[in-house]
């Protein structure tokens, strides 16, 4: 999903309602498990950044190669 959200917020929001409990679920493990990373829109997707650096980001697809 592309995403123009200006913050995580309003992403989750914006991604259907079918798959919102996983990225809600998945931002929450993001939340409780990344201390000391910036929470950021990046690419129009939330990711996390570590002294200024994107280590970590995610995005709702349509098709993932994991379902």
């Amino acid at each position: 999903m592309t995403s123009k959200a200006p913050n995580v917020q309003t992403y989750i929001e914006e991604v259907p309602a079918e798959r919102r409990p996983a990225v809600r679920k998945l931002l929450s493990l993001c939340r409780q498990n990344l201390t000391g990373y910036e929470e950021c829109i990046e690419y129009g997707m939330p990711g996390y950044k570590r002294n200024g650096v994107l280590e970590v980001s995610f995005a709702s697809q349509k098709q993932s190669p994991f379902m």
